[in-house]
């Protein structure tokens, strides 16, 4: 459970607005659209922005009136998606066939077989969610976990499913636990799909895997979903062996206190524990699982420049 907040929200917002106007139709709203015309005639361009949302510009074919394309913010750069091979589904104009581009990141398309339209739906269809038992348990006793610093980096040994100790980086730059695909045997994970994630302007496969439960001293998180990545670069880099990333999924369980002096961390029960101390609180705003704050940069000749920085414990820099 996590509050979706700031620039989530208003792409989630935007995203689901468009996919209820290719569903349903333009609303209302839309009749206070800017619109212009292509260079060529050929379509429409409206620029529209829903409540709560982020401005989308719509081109409309000037002779079916239908959609082209959809052009709005995401989270890197923005985000096109082309549609095509409509038909009549009860009565509905449909795309069948739609392509995603967004800068940096591999194309995607989506295609419908059929579509159905309800006019009535059970109120247990949008029931809200009942919370489980926690996957998660940390002992009253739990002691302080020590770590090691390699490169720069956060390592602690880390079980999983039972097998003997290998090192995890922590990482809140990570929306996801992560598995070295290398060791899955080792661990005794087998994938069950797979599919392609963009990073530093290159792109990886990685597959889920399911059933992973992590042991630390004091601490279990059981049967996780998690990804796998190929991750024999990193470890080469950190000189240790390498198990994988502990990111948002375990760490949105606790509340984490870092030593650095001793290199030790302690985890609290976020519903038992409050903060005392000298220290300085800095609101913020989890976007996909990944801690964001509000602040600046000053460089001498400009004013300060507003800036949305990560918090993330995975870069080995100060600041990028």
């Amino acid at each position: 459970k996590r509050q979706v907040e700031g620039q989530e929200l208003e792409r989630f917002v935007t995203e689901v607005d468009e996919r209820r106007i290719i569903a349903f139709g333009p609303p209302k709203e839309m009749r206070s659209a800017e619109v212009s015309e292509s260079s060529n005639h050929s379509a429409y361009l409206l620029r529209y922005k829903p409540e709560g949302g982020w401005t989308t510009t719509w081109y409309i074919d000037a002779k079916t009136f239908l959609p082209l394309k959809s052009v709005r913010p995401g989270e890197d750069s923005e985000v096109t998606t082309t549609y095509s091979d409509w038909h009549n589904a009860s009565g509905l104009m449909t795309p069948f066939h739609a392509v995603v581009t967004e800068t940096d990141k591999p194309d995607y398309k989506w295609d419908s077989k059929t579509v159905q339209y309800k006019s009535t739906l059970s109120k247990d269809t949008f029931a809200p969610l009942v919370p489980g038992p926690s996957d998660a348990t940390l002992a009253p006793n739990a002691p302080p976990i020590p770590f090691t610093m390699e490169a720069n980096h956060i390592v602690f040994s880390v079980c999983v499913n039972g097998r003997p100790p290998i090192g995890f980086i922590l990482d809140t730059g990570a929306d996801q636990n992560v598995i070295n695909s290398t060791r899955l045997e080792e661990f005794g994970l087998k994938t069950y799909a797979k599919t392609t994630t963009t990073g530093g302007g290159n792109s990886a496969e990685y597959a889920y895997v399911a059933g992973a439960t992590f042991t630390l001293p004091g601490v279990e998180l059981r049967n996780q979903h998690v990804s796998a990545l190929d991750q024999t670069g990193l470890e080469r880099a950190l000189g240790v062996k390498f198990g994988g990333v502990l990111g948002y999924d375990f760490i949105s369980r606790f509340v984490m206190e870092i030593d650095y002096q001793n290199q030790l961390i302690t985890l609290h029960d976020p519903k038992r524990w409050k903060y005392s101390g000298a220290g300085v609180m800095v609101p913020v705003v989890f976007d996909n699982g990944i801690p964001h704050a509000y602040g600046s940069i000053g460089v001498p000749t400009k004013a300060e420049i507003p800036a949305y920085f990560v918090v993330d414990f995975g870069a080995a820099e100060t600041a990028t």
